[in-house]
């Protein structure tokens, strides 16, 4: 053999064995995926989704790689959301209608008490406090599948033994079951938080900052492997709060208008962005980057209130944020509390810079990611989730027509703001909303809009189309009946005369500006 043969053989066989010892160069290698979810982030956060006031060129960096989702929807607070997320099941399904997975009360089944306040026409049912374990996680499900599995955050759906290390994960940094930071964002955090973490925090840290170092560890370790992180982030969910000097920058740039005027939440943002990026560098370092797939997400819309209440003038005395043009925010049915922004990057699949206007739920993401994997979800368990693979592999332009919200409680809203038990389904361009026992007489109010020309909610069509609003409120009927959702009945002992918390009050519309020539 001549020398210069063997010389390309040796180097082709150098290139054949770095190809197939480097997990990002292996074609049949699982794909890593690390999963972000913030907390309480709203549709219109981020600069990619047309937000002149928040800086976040990391999450855009996503944007510009992936593609972005304009019409994604989560249930309209946390908990029922990361439980859909977890298997893939309707909030209603489950049980988990509002966020009482740091309760410490268990309960696994929903049920319909005896009694409610008086205040109330309707006896809501309890809510379950925890995600039961008989329910197959897709953490559990990768990791039988070879996965290392991390969950780095925000829980919410149980303590022990009802916590990620009995869903999957095989680590759970810090281990706690907070329905928010519990305390401060900056150094020193909750105690439970500070022991929960395996290295030191020091004086003025950011804790999204210290998470994100921890995971970056994570990755770094397993690189050689295929890995699950879920960096479940506890911002930018209350109470506000940020890095000093993030807050000193971004006071004064708002114009006094801007419906996303609050610096001190803008710097919660920026600190959310930093931890992406933080988690996104960590990526580039370990060489797995081109080898991972990244999902971006928000358990629901953003939080347009004062902390505390309308009446608390703290933080510059504006709401945290606006969803604006989306009516309302976190904990209404209405857009502003469930749409939200979505992001996925999957190299070598995703088209850049691409946008999907896919109908998307949030239990999609359970047989999305399974899909992904080259795994499949349990067939002895419901699934009322569908996998958008092939939307995002460009294969078909949706895979859902449908998304449904059944919010069978009442949500305080920072009273005086209050939603009755309501559900919602959203097929096409047109939302139906059915308010039970709202109006001043306890009858039922049926709202209906067309959110391709009024996104604001702001007209309702309900009267001037009977016929589509019957169609739509048996649809959504015969779905709550499907499901199995336990649903509210009404109280015998109700007294309209009893008005505290104050009842019956429509939420406030968004801002009509007139059109030319009014």
């Amino acid at each position: 053999m001549t020398f210069p043969r063997f010389a390309a053989l040796a180097a082709a066989f150098c290139v054949a064995f770095l190809s197939s010892s480097s997990p990002a160069a292996n074609p049949t290698t699982k794909p890593n995926i690390v999963f972000i979810l913030a907390d309480d982030l709203g549709w219109k956060d981020l600069e990619c989704y047309g937000s002149y006031s928040y800086h976040t060129p990391n999450i855009d960096r996503l944007c510009s790689d992936g593609m972005r989702f304009t019409q994604a929807y989560s249930y309209h607070c946390c908990s029922p959301t990361r439980a859909s997320v977890m298997v893939g099941m309707d909030p209603a399904r489950l049980g988990i209608t509002v966020p009482e997975g740091h309760l410490p009360q268990v309960i696994l089944q929903s049920t319909v008490p005896a009694s409610a306040p008086r205040w109330q026409p309707l006896i809501a049912p309890t809510c379950v406090t925890r995600l039961d374990t008989k329910f197959v996680s897709f953490a559990t499900i990768l990791k039988q599948e070879g996965y290392v599995t991390a969950h780095f955050g925000k829980w919410h759906l149980g303590r022990e033994p009802y916590s990620p290390l009995q869903h999957g994960f095989d680590v759970d940094i810090p281990h706690v079951d907070f329905p928010g930071p519990n305390g401060s964002y900056i150094y020193p955090w909750n105690p439970k938080i500070i022991a929960g973490f395996k290295t030191p925090g020091h004086p003025g840290e950011h804790l999204e900052d210290h998470m994100a170092r921890e995971a970056s560890t994570f990755i770094e370790q397993n690189k050689n492997k295929p890995f699950l992180l879920a960096y479940w982030a506890f911002s930018v969910h209350s109470p506000l709060g940020a890095r000093p000097d993030y807050v000193e920058k971004n006071k004064g740039i708002f114009d006094s208008y801007s419906p996303q005027r609050n610096p001190t939440y803008a710097s919660m943002v920026e600190s959310l962005d930093d931890a992406v990026g933080t988690l996104m560098d960590a990526l580039e370092r370990a060489g797995v980057a081109d080898h991972t797939i990244v999902i971006f997400d928000s358990d629901n819309g953003g939080l347009e209130y004062y902390e505390g209440g309308p009446y608390n003038k703290t933080y510059q005395g504006t709401p945290a944020t606006s969803n604006t043009p989306l009516r309302m925010g976190k904990g209404w049915i209405y857009e502003g509390g469930v749409r939200v922004p979505l992001l996925v990057k999957w190299p070598s699949v995703v088209k850049a810079n691409s946008v999907s206007n896919a109908l998307i739920s949030s239990q999609d993401l359970y047989p999305t990611i399974l899909q992904m994997a080259g795994a499949e979800p349990r067939k002895d368990q419901p699934l009322d989730g569908i996998s958008f693979v092939p939307v995002l592999k460009n294969e078909k332009p949706t895979t859902r027509t449908k998304v449904y919200c059944v919010s069978p409680n009442y949500i305080l809203n920072y009273l005086p703001m209050l939603e009755t038990p309501a559900a919602s389904i959203r097929s096409d361009d047109w939302k139906l909303i059915h308010f039970y026992s709202a109006n001043t007489n306890n009858t039922d109010r049926l709202e209906l809009y067309n959110l391709k020309d009024d996104i604001g909610e702001t007209f309702d069509m309900s009267a001037g189309m009977p016929d589509l609003t019957a169609k739509l409120s048996k649809q959504l009927d015969a779905y709550i009946a499907s499901i199995h959702a336990v649903m509210p009945k009404p109280n015998p002992k109700y007294d309209p005369k009893v008005l505290f918390p104050p009842r019956k009050r429509e939420p406030s519309q968004p801002v009509v500006l007139p059109s030319d020539g009014d």
